[in-house]
């Protein structure tokens, strides 16, 4: 074949830097992807910039790969230069009008060809409209109702007419379906029999669409029993019959189009109404996510952990007055961190809370088998924390800090944060534990404080709940201010302190609103109070610096004396860790001084929660109570008293005593 009896196959064809464009017979090209070339021996050279091999486009023209070879045509007098052509299949009009015919050669190839008015054959469609094949005797058909099967071939269809079955096809194969066939079969019974491969199955679908709702009913019949790419005419030559075919036809349910997506629909009338149910209520919600956030070193960290010391103890937590509450059973916590040592951070604080660490457990990576390397977690490794849940079943999970696990995501985009944050809502709420996300605020000073928070705003939309923990400049006061609750009406504020010596201590209702906490400190405040902060230390030094224990009433007098300001005694006995002496009564009575300032010695470290803090003998004969964490963990707001009668700890509630902040 030489090069321009190839060009005459093509359409489309253009001149291009010394070679051809044309539109490419091997897909639905609308840009002259094909690029034709003739090399130096004579060789037709053909590239599909789409990406269609050689083969593909020799098949679809009716030609063999050989034929682009100088010397190796092999034209018969039935070629027409395209190769023998074994079966010719014609098309006609509405009107039984020839149109075109669908040639096909040995080896499976296909050609179209038009009449040229002189009794000859010109290549290719042309101008010519595609039709169905058999067009006149279908629209027949359908006016008597029968049934239109639809193969995908032609020697199918003569096949099927063999057996006074009415059939069509559309010319081209599969996948060249055009939407304007299914308007002559309006009102048909259709039938698609598609071939037994992904082609003809995603054929059959493609003609089931563009039919569905001008026919009268669509099934598409896959055929049993049929060979790897076998159609019906397979079938027929293996034994089926006409009857039969008509009994699958009938039984074959009809075609209805699937939406591209599946919703999951729920009828409320179907739903349960259930009360939200709490870890610290109204502060932490199970099931849902918690954000704690706050500006670096106030006591986020601290917090959390009093939270999981509290968790692994059944500990209490503060009410709406300041008292301790019992508001969870003892559970396991799940905790992330990603800015604090284990080792030297998190256990230490842990021990000084008094939390079971045997019920803390510690997400730090994941791995794909025993033996692969650990991977860092993000919270798009969301399987990797459904198996952590499903280990420990926490009831309380920290994420210490969110941002710290995210991974490449752009925390300030919602549409790349929120799957993630939707991801971990759904994980709290089919394993009903807490989750609590801490997070740092953006560097802008002031403003609302729902908007403080660092990232997309949309954290704070997908939390149920927020905390925000700071400091009040002006008092030096630590706080927890409820700036957000979507599951109850928000808690009071509560109030804390964090010292060297005590750690983390509830310190009741605090009067600190997020404004306070979120106010920019006034200029040069610390470097005015520093002097009056180291004559209050002195004061105090020189008071109880012998050791004396002086009743609170007393010692306040003397500071007033003075013109020591209360916010600088506060801060004075935060600095010197000076702790209380308990009455039987559960009330503080007195100040002193820890060992440690006494002796000038560190012999007495270990005079923290839990260990050595009671400073009573253990028959309580000089009336004081031997104190446990809890009492610790709330500092003068809750004590813990030993009955003496039976010996059984009874938790008590006493207002803070007069002559304290």
């Amino acid at each position: 074949m030489g090069i321009k009896d190839f060009l005459a196959l093509l359409e489309g064809v253009k001149d291009v830097n010394g070679g051809w464009a044309a539109l490419c017979p091997a897909h639905e090209d609308k840009k002259q992807s094909l690029s034709v070339s003739e090399g130096d021996d004579g060789r037709i050279l053909v590239h599909c910039h789409a990406g269609c091999s050689v083969e593909a486009i020799c098949n679809a023209l009716g030609i063999e790969v050989k034929e682009l070879f100088p010397g190796k045509n092999q034209k018969s007098s039935n070629s027409n230069g395209r190769g023998r052509i074994v079966a010719v299949y014609d098309y006609h009009d509405e009107e039984g009008k020839l149109l075109f015919q669908v040639c096909r050669t040995k080896g499976k190839g296909f050609f179209q060809r038009r009449p040229d008015g002189n009794g000859g054959w010109i290549n290719r469609l042309g101008g010519i409209k595609p039709v169905l094949y058999r067009l006149p005797q279908v629209m027949q058909a359908v006016k008597r109702g029968e049934i239109i099967f639809i193969p995908e071939g032609e020697k199918d269809c003569d096949n099927l007419a063999r057996l006074e079955l009415a059939a069509t096809t559309s010319p081209m194969g599969a996948g060249k379906w055009r939407d304007y066939y299914s308007e002559h079969l309006k009102g048909a019974k259709a039938v698609i029999l598609p071939d037994n491969d992904e082609p003809g199955r995603k054929h059959a679908q493609q003609v089931a669409q563009s039919l569905y709702g001008k026919a009268v009913s669509v099934r598409v019949l896959e055929l049993p029993e049929l060979a790897e790419k076998g159609d019906v005419s397979d079938w027929l030559t293996a034994g089926g019959t006409k009857d039969e075919l008509l009994r699958l036809a009938a039984e074959c349910p009809e075609w209805r189009p699937g939406p591209k997506v599946i919703p999951s629909i729920i009828n409320l009338a179907d739903v349960e109404p259930e009360d939200v149910d709490f870890f610290w209520k109204p502060y932490i919600p199970k099931g849902k996510l918690t954000i704690l956030e706050g500006d670096p070193g106030l006591g986020k960290t601290f917090l959390a952990l009093n939270l999981c010391a509290a968790a692994t103890n059944g500990w209490p937590l503060p009410g709406q007055d300041g008292k301790p509450e019992f508001v969870t059973e003892p559970g396991t916590v799940l905790f992330m961190t990603a800015e604090d040592g284990l080792a030297d951070t998190i256990v230490p604080r842990l021990e000084k809370m008094g939390a079971d660490r045997s019920k803390v457990y510690c997400l730090t990576g994941w791995r794909e088998a025993e033996e692969a390397e650990e991977k860092a977690f993000t919270l798009r490794d969301i399987g990797a924390l459904r198996e952590a849940l499903e280990q420990v079943k926490p009831a309380l999970v920290v994420i210490d800090p969110l941002q710290g696990y995210l991974g490449p995501v752009d925390m300030h985009r919602a549409n790349e944060t929120r799957p993630l944050l939707s991801g971990l809502g759904k994980l709290a709420e089919e394993y009903n534990c807490a989750v609590i996300a801490i997070r740092h605020l953006s560097k802008t000073g002031g403003g609302k404080a729902i908007y403080r928070g660092l990232g997309s705003i949309d954290f704070t939309a997908a939390a149920r709940s927020i905390l925000l923990v700071g400091e009040k400049s002006s008092t030096g006061e630590k706080a927890m201010v409820h700036t957000k609750s979507s599951c109850a009406e928000k808690g009071v504020t509560q109030g804390f302190t964090i010292t060297e010596l005590d750690g983390f201590m509830w310190a009741g209702v605090s009067s600190c609103t997020a404004e306070d906490l979120l106010a920019i400190p006034e200029k040069d405040e610390k470097e005015t109070e520093t002097p009056a902060l180291d004559e209050a230390v002195e004061f105090f030094l020189g008071i109880l610096g012998n050791g004396e224990k002086v009743p609170c009433k007393e010692i306040r007098e003397k500071w007033k004396e003075v013109g020591i300001t209360d916010k600088t005694a506060r801060r004075a006995r935060e600095k010197l860790g000076i702790k209380f002496l308990y009455g039987k009564n559960g009330k503080p009575n007195c100040w002193y001084l820890p060992d440690e300032y006494l002796a000038h010695t560190k012999e007495h470290e270990q005079d923290t929660l839990g260990n050595d803090v009671a400073h009573t003998n253990t028959d309580g004969q000089d009336g004081q109570d031997t104190k446990t964490p809890i009492e610790s963990a709330f500092g003068y707001v809750a004590h813990v008293a030993h009955a003496q009668s039976d010996g059984q700890d009874t938790l008590e509630y006493d207002d803070i005593a007069e002559g304290l902040f």
